[in-house]
């Protein structure tokens, strides 16, 4: 399930992503889902999906943009920006 949900991660990263979505396509109950993705990752699903958003909006940043802009290009791709520039502007870069 942990594969699956990382699969699903990846190819819906732009978007609004749902526990309750993830569980009914990896045929499992979203709190099993949970633990058993904290205990293979040692992040929980939402800290995964705002890791990996960040490391897509790096990706503009290597592609010339300004922080700003990398921030708010994949915050406008799943409609969030400030909440996904307050935490894209929190992050530790270096850790990633």
């Amino acid at each position: 399930a942990v594969t699956s949900t990382i699969e699903y991660i990846h190819n819906n990263f732009w978007q609004k992503i749902k526990l309750s979505e993830i569980a009914k396509v990896v045929l499992t109950d979203k709190y099993a889902l949970c633990r058993e993705f904290k205990k293979y990752t040692g992040q929980t699903i939402f800290e995964y999906i705002n890791h990996y958003r960040s490391l897509k909006a790096i990706d503009y940043l290597t592609e010339g943009y300004r922080i700003e802009t990398g921030g708010r290009k994949m915050a406008e791709k799943y409609g969030q920006e400030k909440k996904f520039c307050r935490n894209f502007s929190g992050m530790d870069l270096l850790k990633i």
